[in-house]
């Protein structure tokens, strides 16, 4: 038998959770997201089949060191560590896309490409730079057409008017992930 790690022994306790002492500091049509007393973020799910699809992404890519580190699930909801950052998008329209930033991101979508999570949607609003310049993903979704899993980036990234600009650091940092990532159906 498997031993139990610390976060599946937690799944599926039930957590008191007082909104009334907690912060909203987000959500969209599916959840809403809220800063507890105790620094730890709770993310609220109208849909448990959704929030347990969320869960499993966040924790499939636990191993690869770039999601906030999850505490509990159980039913409607996920707590995860807070993370103080800004969102990739923020950060580019304020600052715009540098070199460096572009290797940092091509390492990060690496380590997601080479996760074997493919059924995953990210865009620029999920990846959040934190003050240390390192790369997190804080939220994802599943990708139930099962197009090219940067699909959604790379379309915000036209948006912002960088792709040109970053499809050449990718091929100037890797010509064979240029080609992987430019050909992905």
């Amino acid at each position: 038998m498997r031993k139990k790690t610390k976060l599946q022994t937690n799944i599926n306790k039930a957590y008191i959770i007082k909104l009334d002492e907690c912060k909203y500091i987000g959500g969209d049509i599916n959840s809403s997201t809220y800063l507890m007393k105790d620094r730890k973020v709770v993310k609220i799910y109208k849909d448990p089949y959704k929030c347990k699809k969320d869960f499993d992404l966040l924790t499939s890519l636990q191993v690869v060191n770039i999601t906030p580190k999850i505490y509990n699930f159980c039913g409607h909801y996920i707590i995860r560590e807070y993370i103080k950052g800004i969102s990739l998008n923020n950060y580019i329209k304020k600052n715009g896309l540098n070199q460096m930033l572009s290797y940092k991101l091509i390492e990060f979508m690496d380590k997601i490409y080479n996760s074997n999570t493919k059924n995953i949607a990210i865009n620029s609003n999920n990846i959040f730079l934190k003050s240390d310049d390192t790369l997190i993903l804080m939220d994802a979704q599943y990708n139930t057409n099962k197009i090219n899993i940067f699909y959604e980036l790379f379309e915000d990234f036209k948006n912002l008017k960088i792709i040109g600009l970053f499809l050449e650091n990718i091929k100037s940092y890797n010509l064979d992930l240029y080609k992987k990532w430019t050909n992905l159906k």
